[in-house]
This record gives C-alpha cells, structure tokens and sequence, in this order.
C-alpha cells in the first residue's frame, strides 16, 4: 500500500513539476547535463564474444553458433549505473516521460553515428525503429509504453521513420520481478500483421535488455514476416 501511493505521489510531482533533474533534483531538464555526463557508454561488441564492431553484431564466427534470433545488440550503457537506472525508473515507474526522449536522442546519437560504418547494402534504405510494445492490459496500468518515448528520441534524432504495428499477445507479470530463470520460461508471443519490405532492417527499442528472452520473441516475429535483419538497440544492458 505504502509502495503504492509513494508510486502515486511520485508521479503527481513528475507531472506539476516537471522542471528539475530526476536524479538530482536539480532545476532544469527532466535529466539535467550534470547527470547524463556520468553516465559511461559501452562499446559497440559482438552478443557472443564481445569482440568489438559498429552496431554491435554477431561476429562471422558467434554466427555459425549463436541461437538468438536478433542479428545484434546495441546498448548505450550499463544498468548497474546508479544514475542511469535512476533515470530509467523515473521513466518506467514514476511517469518522467521527458526522460524518454532524453535518453533514446543519447541513444540515437551513437545509433546513427554507427550506422555510417553499416554494411553497404544496408545504406540503400533507411532502418526501420519499432519500440518494444507493452500487452494492451499492461499499457493500460502504466498509462504509457516508455520504449515508445525512446524511439521517439531517436527517429528526432535519426530522421528514421517509427512502426509500432508490432503487437505483443500475452500478458505477464513485470519481468524486474522474475529470477533469470521464470524470465526464460516465459511463453513471450508478438505478431507484426504484414509482410515487411525486401531487405529491410529492423531496430527493435527497448529500455533494457536482461537474458534476452524477450527480443528473441519479438525478433522471431519479424523474421516471420520477412525481416532480414534484426537489431536490438536498448538504452541499457545489464551486465
């Protein structure tokens, strides 16, 4: 009860005061400079091993062996940062909205910037940005999907164009309340209702990225339906 109207009262405050840091409460944006300059970004590494690369993709030899349905995985920093899981709570929990667009324009900028060294043939059109979506019932209790905010930040940044057809069919419990091994059984279903473009790819968004199960549902999909690559860009990873 008490977690609850402390939710309640937080999230009042987000919105009649709108104008001071989440994190520190300083007068000014919604994560004021001071803040988002001490939050380290990672490099751009293979899923598998971890050898270096631009967008953060399957290595020619993690390819032959890895079982992920996703092509890649691009994350702008690390969850155990106290200043960027504070930020990501405000957003998901207490209703900082502004947040959102704050941090996807940080992931954007670092996105597109490593888009530029993308293979040739991917260059010929634009990515495709679609946020992670929220079960219908789910996005009726929050009142938002917070991944929809991110990909707004970084289509403002990238000019790239946002779909959010993709629909998740199962209702579950919150995944920051699973252990590792309740999230990997969890019977995660998304459907996309039309057939994708020849050749395109795919930049699914999200807030966080755990064990992955989630994007490996929402990738299946896709690839269902005719994407040719599928890369998850998430604003943190949990290391």
């Amino acid at each position: 009860m008490f977690f609850k109207l402390n939710h309640l009262l937080t999230t009042l405050e987000n919105y009649i005061f709108p104008s001071s840091c989440a994190v520190c409460r300083q007068p000014g944006k919604a994560l004021c400079p001071a803040c988002r300059v001490r939050i380290p970004r990672l490099s751009a590494v293979c899923p598998g091993c971890a050898c270096k690369n631009a967008l953060g993709l399957f290595c020619a030899d993690c390819q032959k062996t890895q079982n992920y349905s996703f092509d890649g995985l691009f994350s702008y920093g690390a969850y155990e940062n106290k200043i960027l899981k504070s930020a990501l709570r405000a957003l998901k929990y207490q209703g900082a909205r502004e947040i959102g667009l704050i941090l996807g324009k940080m992931l954007g900028r670092q996105l597109a910037g490593s888009w530029t060294k993308a293979p040739v043939s991917w260059l010929k059109q634009k990515p495709i940005i679609m946020p992670m979506p929220l079960h219908s019932r789910r996005q009726r209790e929050r009142g938002f999907n917070q991944s929809l905010y991110i990909t707004q930040g970084i289509s403002a940044l990238s000019g790239w164009p946002i779909d959010q057809k993709m629909r998740r069919l199962t209702y579950q419990a919150p995944s920051a309340k699973l252990n590792y091994h309740d999230r990997q059984k969890q019977n995660k279903i998304f459907s996309y209702p039309d057939q994708l473009p020849p050749n395109q790819v795919i930049i699914i968004v999200d807030d966080i990225i755990t064990t992955g199960a989630t994007t490996q549902a929402a990738a299946n999909a896709l690839k269902e339906v005719g994407a040719k690559i599928v890369i998850v860009a998430t604003v943190a990873k949990s290391l």
